[in-house]
């Protein structure tokens, strides 16, 4: 499981409300959403860094889930995404979605 960020941490974070098309047939999130819930908290993290320009221009070379338990049609939730790591030629990203309480 991932920790949640580390302290001091700079953290682009959104909370949504997990919508009907966000869903499949038993009313479960589809997997798909946490990675564009992911993406929306990547472009706030760039944002609030002055570094917006980037979003979009970083390719993704490797995506990895562990799913631990389902959120559901209309569960509040929220993502939060930092930077784990920058290397010579790569960045690396950690991210964390978790249902919140209204």
């Amino acid at each position: 499981m991932t920790p949640p960020p580390p302290p001091g941490a700079h953290v682009g974070r959104v909370r949504r409300r997990v919508e009907w098309p966000d869903t499949d047939a038993a009313a479960r999130f589809h997997h798909s959403t946490v990675m564009r819930w992911a993406e929306e908290a990547e472009a706030e993290l760039l944002d609030s860094l002055g570094m917006l320009d980037l979003f979009g221009y970083v390719p993704r070379v490797h995506y990895e889930v562990d799913y631990r338990s389902p959120v559901f049609f209309h569960d509040a939730v929220e993502a939060e995404l930092w930077i784990a790591s920058v290397g010579a030629t790569s960045l690396r990203y950690e991210f964390l979605v978790r249902r919140v309480d209204d």
